[in-house]
């Protein structure tokens, strides 16, 4: 049952992005915004697709290559939501020098995690930060560094959202901030807890 319903959800959610993303492609591929929006949601589909049952031992190594392209996924939602709020949108050396810093420390960490263990992080989120928390100080220390990354853009998501709320002259788009902003909090606060909390169970029962 439970597979099933595994299934269903992900396989509904991989055709739910792929088709968002042929929508956007149709109607707003010409835009920053829309390329973004495209990014994102294929980005999602392969995240979805690369975490499915089995598909790890079935694909081995290649999955290394599917799994790097997954890091960008923080990042490119982060371009993705900012860009959604600002019509003059642009790509700067900051957004470039703040996605290459955490790409770098996500490949350090998949890097200490394979030369400490043989394995890779791909078997499920779950098992991935417990056994991120298992392999020692340095992979804790990169994995909570990766945990601060991703609370510096919910931070600068809800500030970009909010700040600047009462200039925005598209009065359904300014309601929107504020569902916005409340939605990315939960959501950032309760993955980084989460993430947080397996890293320190992976650590745990590496010392017992």
């Amino acid at each position: 049952m439970l597979e099933l319903l595994d299934n269903f959800f992900r396989f509904g959610g991989i055709a739910s992005c792929l088709f968002t993303a042929a929508l956007i492609y149709r109607d707003g591929r010409c835009t920053l915004s829309g390329k973004l929006g495209i990014i994102c949601c294929l980005n999602v589909a392969l995240w979805l697709f690369i975490y499915t049952p089995g598909l790890y031992e079935a694909l081995g190594p290649f999955m290394m290559s599917l799994s790097f392209m997954c890091q960008v996924g923080p990042i490119i939602i982060w371009l993705f939501c900012l860009s959604l709020f600002d019509d003059a949108f642009e790509l700067t050396p900051y957004h470039y020098a703040f996605g290459g810093g955490f790409l770098v420390v996500e490949l350090l960490l998949q890097y200490s995690v394979v030369n400490s263990t043989g394995q890779t992080l791909l078997s499920s989120p779950a098992e991935a930060y417990i056994m991120v928390g298992a392999t020692g100080p340095g992979a804790v220390f990169l994995g909570l560094l990766v945990q601060m990354f991703k609370i510096a853009i919910a931070l600068h998501l809800c500030y970009a959202a909010w700040s600047v709320r009462n200039d925005d002259l598209v009065e359904e788009r300014r309601r929107f901030r504020s569902v916005f902003v409340m939605f990315v909090a939960i959501s950032f606060v309760w993955m980084v807890a989460l993430e947080s909390y397996m890293l320190g169970h992976g650590a745990g029962a590496a010392s017992n």
